[in-house]
């Protein structure tokens, strides 16, 4: 092959390169959004990976429909039985039914636990980051960075020196 030049795979190959299979879930190890959602890379922009994952299997979704997550709500979660198609609303009733709506200031209190807080300061101290800390406790790379940075707010009682 001539330098410079390389093969192009296809987007199920790259798709599937990203993806571990040994759990109930099925995790996304490429880019996160700042969100926590699986990035994939297709045609120019990012979709979300459950979507690619969705859409290769059922087709384009409908005007009106998006891929929700459900049972396991891991946002970087691609397992086709963990995902279904719907509406906003329908995502929005999942959230409340589920447990999984934000509800004021301690929403990200009840998913994380205050050693795992004070473990991810230690791990980002030394140098992971914060998406791949978000992947392992479960949440947002930004809901832990918020945890472990904000001085106030409903982390504040944890003492990072315990």
């Amino acid at each position: 092959m001539t330098q410079g030049v390389y093969e192009r795979i296809s987007a199920d190959e790259r798709f599937e390169r990203s993806v571990d299979r040994s759990g109930e879930c099925h995790l996304w190890t490429g880019s996160l959004s700042s969100a926590g959602y699986a990035n994939f890379w297709l045609e120019g922009r990012y979709i979300g990976a459950h979507v690619f994952a969705w859409t290769r299997v059922h087709g384009p979704l409908q005007s009106g429909q998006m891929v929700r997550h459900g049972p396991c709500h891991t946002r970087h979660c691609v397992r086709l039985e963990h995902l279904n198609s719907g509406t906003k609303d329908d995502n929005n009733r999942d959230r409340v039914r589920d447990g999984t709506q934000a509800r004021g200031s301690n929403h990200h209190s009840a998913k994380l636990t205050e050693d795992q807080v004070r473990e991810a300061k230690r791990l980002h101290d030394l140098g992971v980051s914060w998406a791949r800390l978000g992947r392992d406790l479960g949440v947002d790379g930004s809901t832990i960075a918020r945890a472990v940075t904000h001085k106030r707010g409903e982390w504040k009682h944890v003492d990072f020196d315990a």
